[in-house]
């Protein structure tokens, strides 16, 4: 059975593949001294992980299984994850905001959006050929799709809403802002919620625990956790972040 390949160049060369192995996936970088810098993704014959490692050229340099990913994670929650006593959650300047309310308002906005929206781009920005599929993302494509969003019910309702006076913007931010505050004095909603923390002193995740006091996150370990996750990956000069995806930039599945 052919293997699939897919690619994601920039303009001057640069990108990342994916393609099938034997028993489940590799990726690394396209070009420069990246390039035998690999992440091995093996899979079980149902689906399930049975390891994965990176390796530069014969050397591994890491390598885990379910057991030792699930061991990193258990590891990384008793260090960074603590109880928060209810009388902490409340206080002068200090909000907790729903995330699970954030979702779901999210989904709601843009379910109604997000097929039209995936069939303009898909027209936009997609070409077929003998040697596969390439999504070319170049600057009249992107100028056309933007045309053609800006001509979308939702781009007009955008515009409607824009012409509000301030005053009406003020008073819709603030039933917004009041729908997802938490109380935490009501504690069955902090139990069934995991919710934001901002305070003076205090910024971070807080998960709730039916019948117990609730955990918190610090920010600042999530942030070292998704730069360690950055670090430890073969993809750091190809990344959205830094810029690196835009004009130019081409996916050719083969």
């Amino acid at each position: 059975m052919e293997r699939k390949r897919f690619e994601v160049r920039t303009e001057n060369g640069d990108g990342v593949f994916l393609a099938e192995a034997s028993s489940g996936f590799v990726a690394g970088p396209l070009l420069g001294p990246w390039t035998n810098d690999m992440v091995t993704l093996g899979l079980e014959d149902n689906g399930d992980l049975r390891l994965v490692h990176r390796s530069i050229g014969a050397a591994e340099v890491w390598r885990h299984t379910p057991q030792t990913l699930q061991a990193e994670v258990d590891s990384f929650l008793a260090n960074n994850m603590s109880k928060i006593a209810w009388a902490d959650l409340s206080g002068p300047k200090t909000y907790l905001l729903s995330i699970y309310r954030r979702g779901a308002v999210g989904s709601a906005l843009f379910a109604p959006i997000e097929v039209p929206l995936m069939f303009l781009a898909r027209h936009a920005v997609m070409r077929s050929n003998d040697e596969g599929t390439e999504f070319t993302f170049d600057e009249k494509k992107a100028e056309h799709f933007a045309k053609s969003v800006a001509r979308s019910p939702f781009a007009l309702l955008l515009k409607a809403l824009s012409r509000l006076p301030p005053r009406v913007w003020l008073t819709i931010g603030k039933r917004v802002f009041k729908f997802f505050v938490v109380n935490p004095q009501d504690r069955q909603a902090v139990e069934d919620d995991i919710c934001l923390l901002v305070s003076p002193g205090r910024v971070g995740i807080v998960f709730g625990s039916k019948g117990e006091e609730p955990s918190f996150m610090p920010a600042d370990s999530l942030t070292g956790l998704a730069s360690r996750v950055e670090q430890s990956l073969p993809f750091g000069k190809f990344s959205p972040l830094s810029g690196s995806v835009g004009p130019g930039t081409s996916l050719r599945a083969a």
